[in-house]
This record gives structure tokens, C-alpha cells and sequence, in this order.
């Protein structure tokens, strides 16, 4: 056995992990035993192979001088059980250790945080699979709660392999000048109660073996017990419990966020949205108005001047087909609530567009889009919800379209009108090819979205068709005729259309009025009893000399 000598530290170099200062050791048994500057946490997930049959056994000081180390993973008699898979270690100006693949281990920085990459050479960027373990304290010991300290560990892996079976495995410790009893359960992702989970006394030590195509949310509730010599929890920033979630060196890119540390002080929990009112609206018709409708927003953080829990911009966002409504909510008072947790309810009052619904209508939807912050602002959490808002139709809106310019309105009674002066027979209008007749024709006003967004248009043609002509046109004064097959027809191209005529020759002296029926075509049936709708609009050719 060789002791460690007072006042030296050498680095300890495994992997590709930062150095770790050593400043406590010794061999012997087949153990070796390091006691660091800062948290280094290790597991075993798998077995161990070939001759890497000795041990590891790292920890840390605790936050109160020579009250206890850290305990991290399996402990046995209150001892933190060593762990399999050293092959080799060489001790010159360092400590450089060879191991087994299944031994992984974690240096962190005395923040209990890692650097943020596998190794010195992959970019954080690399579109490998992320797994996550998250730390949050919801319990400080109080003589309330029997001196109870509690936190949640969130563990979420997303599907790794295809074809392979991947091991994890969780693991947390405490520090043992804090503590003195370790108790968890597992529980679904969301639970804050153990329920009938079972109870187990211990770190937390589970191993995960994740099944081709498969992935794990988990929550671990972890309980420590104050050590009965504390009144209170120690003043420090290092942290006072910390965890690891491993895995085969190279399943991941980013290891960052495979650790979780906590602290003294409760987490700053992200805040909650209570919009259960908005869900549950029925009876929602397109033009109504929505008066006093709420949501609650609820926050760990005290607020300050200033920095209040409320809705972001004090406005959320109604979207109906794609369209975006502004609406501005009032969250209550400026005045700060300064115990926490805090409670808001927000207000707000709209109307919803007149020709917009939702009903029988593919792709398109409307939704309440909420964004809150808590009253940390940019240090803080943001969450956003989106709640669907089911909206009836009232009815089914008749297709818009008007003529293009070279139709315009006639000085006398405004009827858009085509006129063909025969001392200049040259104009569209007495050549008869009008490209641009009607640039537009659409299923229905402007805000009707789903109307819009699921119906076409179409001309109605009369039946039968005259002369080769497909809209009817009647004599208004003189006589115009029309060449053999060639009365004003429209073809229809995209939402447009244009017309085309060939005048006898001669033509003669007059005018006609012609009217133009459109209706809309749906992709799917209307919603109720509605049927499709349809608008006419009239225009004039004349021939002057």
C-alpha cells in the first residue's frame, strides 16, 4: 500500500476526460483508491472482460471540512463500493490509467458540470442521439418535512440502435457530510409522488438496457435525510448530490447533459399553464366574439419589480388556417408577488374572423398559441402551449372575382364594358382575345381561410352552349352578331380567365350584356347541410363607330 504524500496533487488521466487532481491515494488489494479535487463519477455498464480485473474507487471532499466524502453508486455498510476494470496504471508526473471498455468514467469541474463533448475532437454539433439526465430540487429539509431533502432525476434516451441493444446505466451520490440516509423510487416522467412505487434504500443504481428501436423516460424521486448534527443545509454553491447517466464511450457525441448536479436551492422549475378553459370550448361559431376567456400560469419565482410572471409581450396568438390574430391579455396587477409559488390568471376577450372555420376543412386548423415566461426573463424558462379551437361554419360563402382593367366600368351606368370602336379595330375589344378578363376568381372572401385553403372555382357554363359561346349574352340595343362557333367563351386557367370572341364581319352597331356565374367547387363535402354557392356579375360588349 503506498500512501499519498501531504500537500501534492498529480493529475489522474483516463480517456479523454479532463484531468482530475489528485491529491489522496493508495494501492493495495487490487484497489485503487484516488480521492480528487473535484467530482469524478464512474459505472460499470457492462461486464468486464480480459485482465482488467482491478479496482477503482474515486471520491471527493465534502462541502464541510472532515465531515464526510461524497458516496457515489452502489454503497455497502455505508461505503461506496469500488468498481472492476482497470487494466493498467502507470505513475510518473501523472496517474495514467488503462481500462476495461465497460468502466466509464466522468470528470467534472468543481460546479459539478462537464465539458461538453465526448472527446477533444467532436464537435457538439454531430447529429448523433442525445440522451439526457436532469436534476431538479422541488424539497429543502425543513423540521416540517422531517428534514427531508428531495429532487426528481428526469433520465430520457431516444432510440439508439436499430438493430442493437444499448446499456445505461443511472447513478447518483450525495455528499456524506450533508447526509446520512439515501432513499428513491422510480416513477412515470411527470409524477411528484412515489405512490406504489416501491421505496428502495440506497443511491440510485439502475441499469438500462435499451432494446433496438425503443426509448426510456424515466423519473428517479430521490429522498435524503438530513445528517441529524444539521440544523439547516450548509451555505456553499458546490453541489451537494450529484448523477451520471453512461453509457459505451462513442454512443454519444454530447456528454454534457449525461450529468446533473444539485444544489442548496430549489430549482428554478420552468412555470405551468393551466388552460383547461380553452380546452374544453365547444359551440365556437366563425364571427363570434369570446369574451373573458383565461388561462393560469403558475411559477417557483418570486417576482420583482418589473420582472413579472405574465404572458410574453402581454399577448397571445390566434391562428386560424395560418393566419395570425394578435391579441392582447391582461395578466393582472404590476405589483409584484413576491412569495412564491406565484399565480396568475390571465384574461383576454376576441373576435374571431367572420368567414373562417374549421369544421369538414382538411389542413386547416386553428389553435389559442400562449408563450409565458417566468420572472427570471432571459435567466429563466420559456414555455409555450397551443390549445385547438374548433370552429363551426355559419354558412358557405359565394366564389369572388372581378374583370381586369381592360374591362373598365362605362362612364354611364358603370357596367364594365368592353367597347370596340370600329375606327380603330385594332383594340383587344374588336380583336376579341382578352387574356386578362377576369385575373382572379376565389372560392370566397378574403378571410374566408378554409374555404380558401379546401374549395376551387368554377365557371357555370350555360347549357346548352350557344354558338360555341358558354356564357349568355343578350341584345341591349342595335345589333352585334358573332362569327359562325365564335361567341364570347371563357377558359378557365388557374384562378384566372380569359375570353375570346370573333365578330361577324360586318359586325354591326350595339351592344350586348353578358353574365358571368361562378360557383365554388369543394374537394370534400361542405359541412352540415351547406351546399355550394355562387355569384354572377354582368359585363357589356358594344360596337361603336
Amino acid at each position: 500500500m503506498t500512501p499519498a504524500k501531504a500537500g501534492t496533487t498529480i493529475p489522474l488521466i483516463l480517456g479523454d476526460e479532463d484531468h482530475a487532481l489528485v491529491n489522496n491515494w493508495t494501492f493495495g488489494g487490487g484497489v485503487s483508491k484516488f480521492t480528487t479535487t473535484a467530482p469524478y463519477i464512474c459505472a460499470n455498464v457492462g461486464t468486464v472482460g480480459g485482465n482488467a480485473n482491478d479496482k477503482l474507487d474515486v471520491t471527493w471532499p465534502g462541502v464541510i471540512p472532515g465531515g464526510g466524502n461524497f458516496v457515489f453508486g452502489p454503497i455497502a455498510g455505508g461505503v461506496q463500493q469500488p468498481l472492476a476494470g482497470v487494466a493498467s496504471m502507470v505513475l510518473g508526473t501523472t496517474f495514467a490509467i488503462q481500462t476495461d471498455p465497460s468502466l466509464v468514467c466522468y470528470s467534472l469541474k468543481a460546479d459539478g458540470t462537464r465539458k461538453p463533448t465526448a472527446n477533444l475532437f467532436v464537435s457538439p454539433f454531430e447529429d448523433t442521439p442525445d440522451a439526457v439526465i436532469a436534476s431538479t430540487v422541488v424539497e429543502l429539509p425543513t423540521v416540517d418535512n422531517n428534514y427531508l431533502y428531495k429532487y426528481y432525476l428526469d433520465v430520457s434516451i431516444p432510440v439508439m440502435s436499430a438493430t442493437t441493444a444499448i446499456p445505461y446505466v443511472v447513478r447518483d451520490g450525495y455528499d456524506s457530510s450533508v447526509f446520512d440516509i439515501s432513499r428513491y423510487c422510480e416513477v412515470a416522467m411527470g409524477a411528484t409522488t412515489c405512490g406504489a412505487s416501491p421505496v428502495i434504500t440506497g443511491n440510485v443504481s439502475k441499469n438500462i438496457t435499451l432494446q433496438p428501436n425503443t426509448s426510456v423516460n424515466t423519473r428517479f424521486i430521490v429522498l435524503r435525510t438530513l445528517r441529524a448534527s444539521l440544523g439547516d443545509l450548509p451555505t456553499t454553491t458546490a453541489p451537494i448530490a450529484v448523477a451520471g447517466l453512461f453509457t459505451y464511450n462513442g454512443m454519444e457525441d454530447r456528454l454534457d447533459n449525461n450529468v446533473a448536479a444539485s444544489f442548496t436551492t430549489l430549482s428554478d422549475r420552468a412555470p405551468t399553464l393551466d388552460t383547461t378553459s380553452l380546452a374544453t370550448l365547444t359551440g365556437i361559431s366563425e364571427g363570434a366574439t369570446l369574451q373573458n376567456l383565461a388561462f393560469t400560469i403558475t411559477d417557483d419565482t418570486p417576482e420583482t419589480a418589473g420582472n413579472l410572471l405574465r404572458a410574453n409581450n402581454d399577448q397571445i396568438q390566434i391562428i386560424v388556417g395560418g393566419a395570425t390574430m394578435i391579441v392582447p391579455v391582461n395578466c393582472g396587477s404590476t405589483t409584484p408577488i413576491t412569495v412564491a409559488p406565484v399565480t396568475r390568471t390571465c384574461t383576454f376577450s376576441v373576435g374571431l374572423p367572420l368567414n373562417a372555420a374549421t369544421d369538414a376543412r382538411v389542413n386547416v386548423g386553428a389553435s389559442f398559441n400562449i408563450t409565458v415566461t417566468d420572472s427570471r426573463g432571459g435567466l429563466g424558462h420559456t414555455v409555450a402551449r397551443s390549445i385547438p379551437l374548433a370552429i363551426s361554419s355559419v354558412d358557405n360563402d359565394a366564389p369572388q372575382f372581378d374583370f381586369g382593367t381592360d374591362v373598365p366600368p362605362d362612364a354611364t351606368d358603370s357596367v364594365p364594358t368592353l367597347t370596340c370602336s370600329l375606327a380603330d379595330p385594332k383594340t383587344a375589344a374588336c380583336g376579341g382575345v382578352i387574356s386578362t378578363f377576369i385575373p382572379y376568381a376565389y372560392p370566397g372572401p378574403a378571410d374566408s381561410i378554409d374555404e380558401l385553403g379546401t374549395q376551387g372555382v368554377e365557371l357555370v357554363p350555360i347549357v346548352p352552349t350557344v354558338n360555341g359561346g358558354n356564357i349568355a349574352c343578350v341584345a341591349e340595343v342595335g345589333t352585334i352578331t358573332f362569327a359562325f362557333g365564335q361567341s364570347p367563351k371563357l377558359t378557365q386557367s388557374g384562378n384566372a380567365f380569359s375570353l375570346r370572341y370573333t365578330f361577324n364581319n360586318p359586325p354591326g352597331l350595339g351592344s350586348v350584356l353578358c353574365s358571368v356565374v361562378m360557383r365554388d367547387t369543394p374537394t370534400l363535402s361542405y359541412p352540415g347541410a351547406q351546399t355550394n354557392a355562387s355569384n354572377s356579375r354582368s359585363f357589356r360588349i358594344r360596337i361603336r363607330e
